[in-house]
């Protein structure tokens, strides 16, 4: 049996600031609590006064409440007195998808205001809650870890208790929202959204960024609808120094009449000149989801004052009403045309990458030879947009790379266009007293192409590379000789790119006859070596990313480890660098990697990997890429908790090795994700 050695009295008395955590620099300590947990940081929080110092701030900064128990813990007495005490200081961000968690926000209001009036400001004035982000995120009725996509009908729901939002309209109207609130999403769908947009344009003048009813996995068939004299009121009416607006709504003439008009108040109490004052010069982005159903013209731009009128820093305009590609929009209403242009203004208009453009769409089906170049008088008129040549008797199939260079050539048109415009402008006489020439450029704001070839690839990086280029989405189907590097210099170069698809059929019709002309036969990609030794992406607005990316190293499954030369720590290097570049893609809403597939083919591969799920043949699954990233944890998956917006993740076609620890870590830092495919989710 052993013994315990003697204490003698040279020891020095222990003191519990004598730990290793006084010694530890500032810095190091904020390092490592920045990677913990909630759950950890409170119980670190207890170690020591220290740890507690270093933890409380990033305790209370970011709130949310994404689950039951999540909520019933909010409400207990701990976390009330911790809210007041603490919250007050730190809080800047508060998700939630149950509006009851407001209360506790009112009480701590209501407690602050009592004491300020009764002049107790010295020190309780100093813990009120400086707010900055509030996030109402739609109801999770899944009781998994994460929700399928079996039954998206039961993603979202309409609230029938108007008591959730007559206590949303009273929080907005708070000191906590209207001192400091600059971002504001509310994604669940009120019963009547006038009193709530009323309450915005009155009571929160200093809003940057606000997504109402779009976004955060709302669907389209579950926005509310307006008239359009209520939605032209709230746009003009919106706070003025906005940056970003979202406002998912559907407009239609035949509302009720609570649903027609708001009440703000009147032009008489706000100046003479309330509609030129709330101009919306700041505004860079804006999404309008929904569906105008002909009343664009009327919402948008009605009268002198409009509120298109009023952008005049727009660089993105969209809705995911359009014919051909979802959530990108370009009108044909001439005067939302010519708004958009800033055609016919009177004065000096403030430059924007939008003004003197006019957007254009470029679509080609396999069956297109080529689209014809726009004549002079369609460049000078306000036309319908250029659509292209359909086939319609069979003829002989054309050499893919006839075509390639005719489609190219149709895409450089615009910008040798926009050269002879400027050339002729420069010939003009100038002077006091002569009328100005406004330049007039042409620019593509979508591309949809089926079969591209290498010269239609090099002239799309030359577009989304141009000092006037606008492409705002673009979607390559069945590409043909599109490399690795044309995707990654489009990533580079394309700074107001929303969507980028590559997708792939599984019998592309021209895949056989393209490879007897010369054209690369293979799936178009994204080399992780590119992505490495290229420069960071510039297409930081991207909302949708549907792409391979391959070329990672992997272990062979039908080898062993002893037996193959493969590095797991050099893979998960390289797979870090991927996971880097993707992390800066802040805006992401859907990001589908691996080979595309249609939703039958998901389906097939899932029935196939439940059936085979013990056995190796899932690697015989036709396009089940092996060279792509693992999204475990291990390999780095914790670089993205940047993508806080994602609300589609689809894995279908990789050989991803996603678990529970990895559900678990989606769950917490994904809030909007509502659809994971390709993942079998435990019992």
């Amino acid at each position: 049996m052993s013994t315990s050695p003697p204490i003698t009295n040279n020891a020095p008395p222990h003191q519990d600031q004598d730990d290793l955590v006084s010694h530890l620099p500032a810095e190091l300590r904020t390092q490592i609590v920045h990677h913990l947990d909630t759950p950890d940081l409170a119980l670190l929080s207890r170690v020591s006064k220290d740890w507690r110092q270093t933890c409380i701030p990033y305790l209370w900064k970011d709130i949310q409440l994404l689950t039951r128990p999540q909520l019933g813990g909010f409400f207990g007495k701990p976390a009330t007195l911790g809210l007041g005490c603490y919250g007050g200081c730190y809080t800047r961000t508060f998700k939630t998808r149950f509006p009851e968690s407001i209360w506790p926000l009112l009480d701590v209001d209501i407690q602050q205001e009592k004491k300020e009036t009764e002049g107790k400001q010295d020190e309780e004035g100093k813990k009120r809650i400086q707010l900055e982000r509030f996030d109402l995120l739609l109801p999770q009725e899944s009781t998994n870890l994460l929700p399928s996509d079996a039954d998206p009908s039961g993603r979202s729901i309409i609230l029938t208790n108007e008591t959730y939002y007559i206590m949303l309209n009273k929080f907005l109207q708070t000191n906590i929202c209207t001192r400091t609130l600059h971002t504001l999403h509310i994604y669940r769908i009120p019963p009547n959204p006038i009193r709530l947009l009323e309450t915005i344009a009155v009571y929160l003048p200093g809003l940057k960024v606000l997504h109402l009813f779009a976004g955060g996995g709302v669907p389209y068939r579950r926005m509310p609808c307006l008239g359009p004299e209520a939605a032209r009121k709230f746009l003009e009416n919106c706070p003025s120094g906005l940056e970003e607006l979202a406002f998912g709504v559907k407009i239609k003439g035949d509302q009720p009449p609570e649903l027609r008009s708001m009440v703000l108040p009147s032009d008489q109490e706000q100046g003479t000149s309330r509609r030129k004052l709330l101009t919306h010069p700041e505004l860079r982005i804006l999404s309008l989801p929904g569906a105008m159903n002909g009343y664009e013209e009327q919402v948008l731009a009605a009268g002198e004052g409009g509120f298109l009128q009023g952008c005049t820093g727009l660089e993105v305009i969209e809705s995911s009403n359009d014919a051909l590609l979802r959530n990108y929009w370009i009108t044909d209403n001439t005067t939302i045309r010519t708004v958009l242009s800033r055609e016919g203004g009177a004065g000096a208009v403030t430059e924007s990458p939008l003004h003197g453009r006019v957007l254009r769409r470029f679509c080609a089906s396999m069956a297109d030879n080529g689209l014809p170049q726009p004549t002079q008088e369609q460049q000078q008129s306000q036309l319908p947009l250029p659509q292209p040549i359909q086939q319609q008797q069979p003829q002989e199939e054309v050499n893919p790379s006839e075509r390639d260079e005719r489609l190219a050539d149709s895409i450089w048109a615009i910008q040798r266009t926009n050269q002879a415009s400027a050339e002729h402008a420069a010939t003009l006489p100038t002077g006091p007293g002569l009328p100005a020439f406004v330049v007039r450029k042409e620019v593509w704001h979508t591309i949809v192409v089926h079969g591209a070839g290498p010269l239609v690839a090099q002239a799309i990086v030359h577009t989304s590379s141009h000092q006037d280029g606008m492409l705002v989405a673009l979607e390559l189907i069945d590409p043909q000789g599109v490399t690795s590097q044309h995707i990654q210099q489009i990533l580079v170069n394309s700074k107001y790119l929303r969507c980028f698809e590559v997708s792939h059929s599984d019998t592309p019709p021209t895949r056989t006859s393209s490879a007897l002309h010369g054209l690369d036969p293979l799936r178009t990609r994204l080399l992780a070596t590119d992505m490495l030794t290229a420069s960071k992406w510039g297409c930081l607005l991207l909302t949708n990313l549907h792409l391979e990316i391959g070329g990672i190293p992997r272990i062979n499954k039908s080898t062993t480890a002893d037996t193959s030369n493969f590095d797991q720590q050099e893979s998960h290097r390289i797979q870090r660098q991927v996971y880097r570049q993707l992390s800066a893609l802040t805006r992401l809403q859907e990001l589908r990697l691996g080979r595309a597939c249609e939703r039958q083919d998901i389906e097939d591969y899932e029935a196939h990997q439940h059936q085979h799920q013990h056995q190796q043949e899932a690697q015989n699954v036709p396009g089940f890429q092996r060279d792509c990233l693992e999204m475990t944890l291990e390999s780095g998956l914790d670089l993205l908790l940047t993508l806080t917006e994602l609300s589609v993740v689809d894995l279908s076609r990789m050989d991803h090795c996603v678990g529970v620890p990895e559900l678990q870590w989606m769950r917490r830092h994904w809030p909007h994700l509502r659809a994971l495919r390709g993942v079998s989710l435990p019992a």
